[in-house]
């Protein structure tokens, strides 16, 4: 037995609080790599489904050159404990845009650690999860400038149902020499039942003067006003969370061109087959 221990803010806080770093414990797991490297002027688009019916670790390796643009897509629907561990470097004008989708993860913890390394790199990260019943979910994301005028923008929607429990620690990092830079981020959770537990974590480091940082967070609970209009209209309370549910997920998802793709993840969400990759 292996223990596994991940997800480190690079300042710890208030250790009451439980998130500084996580650990799992795991008996028998897989890895599985990948290596991501976008040559100068290059784009790489990545899909890939992060699914098994056994404990399993994924580990990326993203490099992307001058000039050069790599997405990745991941979408998240695994039945035990999954441990993906992503590690980008970004050259001067080069882009790394991330997608992640999470949904109904059994146990999940994501570590995503970005160098804005090149003047002008740029990080996007557009995320979205859907926990319920005892789905578990501890996603850090550090982006770390040190290129000039380097910039990132993370955004991250959630729903959380049944006695889930999530952890979002997002921070951005100004190092030295990375005069400016501009780092935002923001998350939007709906908490739609009693006993789910969220911890979100934002946090802004900083050792330089000449740099921008924002971030922000909304949680929140579905609104009866809004529920007692639509069940006017027709709709069962559970049709009614269901669609709040998709709304959340429908803005990461339309962000993804591939319709092979879509489809597949709405297999997933309507409970069919999962094909394992």
């Amino acid at each position: 037995m292996e223990n596994i221990t991940l997800n480190r803010l690079p300042a710890p806080t208030f250790s009451w609080l439980g998130v500084n770093e996580a650990h799992r414990e795991i008996k028998e797991y897989e890895t599985s790599k990948y290596e991501i490297n976008a040559a100068k002027g290059k784009k790489i688009t990545k899909v890939i489904f992060l699914q098994s019916s056994g404990e399993k670790v994924f580990e990326f390796s993203v490099n992307a050159q001058e000039h050069s643009t790599v997405e990745l897509i991941q979408v998240f629907a695994s039945s035990k404990l999954c441990v993906a561990k992503i590690n980008a470097q970004v050259a001067d004008a080069a882009q790394f845009r991330l997608v992640q989708l999470y949904l109904n993860t059994a146990d999940t913890l994501c570590d995503v650690n970005v160098l804005l390394q090149g003047y002008n790199s740029d990080l996007s990260a557009d995320i979205a999860y859907l926990l319920e019943e005892s789905n578990k979910l501890d996603l850090n994301l550090l982006a770390s400038h040190k290129g000039k005028k380097s910039s990132s923008e993370i955004n991250v929607r959630g729903v959380l149902k049944k006695g889930s429990e999530k952890v979002f620690k997002g921070t951005i990092d100004f190092l030295s020499g990375s005069q400016g830079a501009v780092g935002a981020e923001q998350e939007d959770v709906l908490l739609m039942d009693e006993g789910v537990v969220n911890k979100t974590v934002p946090l802004i480091l900083c050792a330089e003067e000449d740099v921008s940082g924002t971030h922000g967070a909304s949680i929140g609970r579905v609104d009866e006003k809004q529920v007692f209009y639509m069940r006017s209209r027709g709709l069962s309370e559970e049709k009614i969370y269901d669609l709040m549910a998709q709304t959340k997920l429908r803005q990461v998802m339309d962000m993804i061109d591939d319709e092979d793709a879509k489809m597949r993840i709405s297999t997933i969400l309507t409970g069919g087959a999962q094909v394992v990759t």
